[in-house]
């Protein structure tokens, strides 16, 4: 029921009026006259027929209650024919000011506002939305900013209002600001700006008032006080920025509007004469980014910036836009890392001693020091690769490249063969030996004492992989995790590695296919060939199977692997499968970071099962550089030296043959030296 018709009925019904006078002035007032149904009354429209009317009313139907409707404004009296019924009864206003404001639950001194913005108020719609938020109380500024949060479908805040005006110019639509410029509240909002923000332009507009918020939060940070006092913005509306862009529902939008204030603001020119410091701190343009990396990059390269501060820039740009965003995921997480990468890699290299005493003091250091420089050479390697910069970051490479084959391996390979051909069995005593797994690391310390075990086999998973691993289950809620390092038989590859973890009383290389190695005379090759050897060992009691496999279970089916066998050995295969292939060895850093994944996969996997108790080991290790290597870093068969050797495998890093003679090339063993 309208406004008017809930009046009208009330005076007829019951005030007990019979004949109401209705002058519309304004003349805007006909159809809601046309449509009023009110029970018992007769609607007549005055027009030249007072006498008829006056007649019906007081004459022919003296009972009926009457609505006379006049067009204009009201007659003069001397005019008006109708003045002594007039004058007895009584007359009703109803302007459409009047009834929007009743409409909107705003009061009567509002008159000019309802007028000054008829088109909002024209909208049944808008005026409903205004009611519900409550205004009868606001002041006008209040209204007024209701009613823009109405037009705009967000709530009366102001940088509500303005985040829903950016997003629609990220989007090139300006439906929003027609609107609010058809609703006569276009100037009301540049004058809240210009109260709140202190922005002001002889040509305000969404976008110049973005170019302003973007130009002074640029020269507040790099200290460019002239400008910031120019534009004239304040602390709130450079907050109100701030948490825009922070706001993970506003990065595509952002990023929009950042990269078209770049170009028109020409950011590029002014970076170039910014430093490092200038810059750590801010992050509203992605050519900030691109030119902090170039100066790490620079700096790094040459020697002036220690990895401690590269560290910490990294780390202050870790909680930047643009390093890790939802619709951009790690767009300079890689370049930063590659770069913080290779700065310790340096700085470790510098201050490292490669002196080698013995065998045993070398694995140690390793173990404790050495191994970081392959990981921060791989990590180096990985990032680079997935950071889509190669050009920018090609100088920084080159130098690592060049320190970690020449510096690095060349050293330590050399010191370490020094000790080597003095030796005539291995492995090295003192240290965890692959061939002891199955008695030292699975049956002592776990079945005699009637804990289950789950073994993880991880091909090529080599030491600092391994200590990557190790922090990645630390920082898992509940879990702990150590790590020892052990050595591999030789020749150190797949089929003997994974033969060695299993029970065994011998190994052998079969003579016809060194892919093919004997556990107690029974092949090792395979899954379904593990399984049988473990089977021996603990018959009914032990299973294997391929990490994918294990994915797949659900978790019943996981639950009684745990529940049904005392030991499971479960083998992955995503480093050696890029590795050994000539074609995808440039991605077996890739395939690192898919075997951590994965292993952690694995891991969460097993414990939701009920497992307690799991190891991580490896068939072998590897050695990699991703600079193509010359095949004179490799041996070949010119470098057998007997005519007469019976050569059963060659391959770029192990020989296996009778009758082999030791040359300068290569070490020499015989089976019974390693083990075999």
């Amino acid at each position: 029921m309208s406004e008017i018709t809930k009046a009208l009925t009330r005076r007829f019904h019951h005030d007990q009026e019979r004949i109401i006078f209705w002058y519309d002035e304004a003349e805007e007032m006909t159809a809601e006259f046309d449509a009023l149904d009110l029970a018992g009354v007769t609607k007549l429209t005055l027009d030249n027929n007072q006498f008829a009317i006056k007649h019906r009313m007081l004459r022919a139907e003296p009972a009926q209650k009457f609505l006379l409707y006049h067009k204009g404004a009201r007659p003069i009296n001397a005019q008006n024919w109708l003045l002594d019924v007039e004058l007895a009864h009584r007359t009703f206003a109803a302007d459409q000011a009047a009834l929007w404001l009743t409409a909107a639950g705003l009061p009567n001194h509002y008159g000019d506002l309802a007028r000054a913005h008829a088109p909002f108020f024209k909208n049944d719609k808008f005026v409903a939305a205004l009611k519900a938020l409550d205004v009868g109380d606001d002041s006008r500024p209040q209204v007024l900013r209701k009613m823009v949060a109405v037009c705009l479908k967000t709530t009366p805040n102001l940088s509500e209002i303005m985040g829903s005006l950016l997003i629609e110019l990220a989007g090139a639509q300006d439906e929003k600001q027609r609107l609010l410029a058809r609703c006569g509240l276009d100037a009301f909002l540049w004058e809240e700006l210009e109260r709140t923000w202190g922005y002001t332009s002889e040509t305000p507009s969404v976008k110049d008032l973005t170019l302003t918020l973007l130009r002074t939060g640029y020269a507040t940070g790099v200290g460019d006080v002239e400008t910031v006092r120019s534009t004239g913005l304040n602390v709130e509306a450079l907050d109100f920025l701030r948490h825009w862009q922070n706001n993970r529902h506003n990065g595509a939008a952002f990023a929009t509007l950042s990269a078209q204030a770049a170009t028109d603001l020409d950011i590029e020119a002014d970076l170039q004469r910014r430093s490092l410091d200038d810059l750590v701190g801010i992050d509203l343009f992605e050519l900030i980014d691109r030119r902090i990396l170039h100066e790490l990059v620079r700096r790094v390269a040459d020697r002036t910036l220690d990895a401690a501060t590269c560290e910490a820039i990294v780390h202050s740009r870790s909680q930047s836009f643009w390093f890790d965003r939802p619709s951009h995921p790690n767009q300079y997480l890689h370049p930063y890392r590659a770069v913080e990468c290779a700065a310790q890699f340096l700085q470790m290299l510098d201050t490292t001693d490669l002196t080698v005493r013995s065998l045993r003091q070398g694995v140690d250091q390793y173990a404790a020091h050495w191994y970081l420089l392959d990981q921060r050479y791989r990590q180096l390697i990985y990032h680079s690769r997935q950071s889509g910069l190669p050009t920018l970051l090609a100088p920084l490479l080159e130098q690592v490249e060049n320190l970690y084959s020449n510096q690095f391996l060349l050293t330590l390979n050399d010191r370490w063969q020094t000790l080597l051909d003095k030796v005539d069995e291995w492995p090295v005593h003192g240290v965890s030996a692959q061939r002891e797994f199955w008695e030292e690391q699975v049956r002592k310390p776990f079945l005699t004492r009637g804990l289950k075990l789950f073994v993880i086999i991880s091909d090529a998973l080599r030491y600092e992989v391994g200590e990557e691993l190790l922090h990645r289950v630390r920082a898992l809620d509940r879990y702990d995790a150590e790590l020892t390092p052990a050595l591999t038989l030789l020749p150190s590859y797949t089929q003997l590695g994974m033969a060695a973890l299993l029970p065994h009383g011998t190994l052998a290389i079969d003579e016809s296919n060194h892919n093919v190695v004997l556990v107690d005379g029974k092949s090792a090759q395979g899954t379904e060939n593990r399984r049988k050897i473990l089977n021996r060992a603990l018959p009914e009691r032990a299973t294997a199977l391929q990490a994918e496999d294990l994915l797949n279970l659900n978790r019943d089916e996981s639950r009684a692997l745990f529940r049904d066998h005392e030991v499971v050995y479960i083998y992955q295969n995503r480093i050696d499968a890029l590795g050994d292939k000539r074609e995808s060895e440039e991605r077996v850093f890739d395939g690192v970071e898919e075997a951590l994944a994965e292993l952690i996969q694995i891991i969460k996997k097993l414990t939701n099962a009920n497992v307690t108790n799991m190891i991580v080991t490896a068939d072998h290790g590897f050695l990699y550089q991703h600079r193509e290597l010359a095949d004179s870093d490799y041996i070949s068969e010119s470098n057998v030296a007997s005519d007469s050797a019976a050569l059963l495998h060659y391959d770029r890093r192990f020989i296996l043959g009778k009758g082999l003679h030791p040359t300068g090339s290569f070490k020499k063993f015989t089976a019974a030296q390693v083990g075999l």
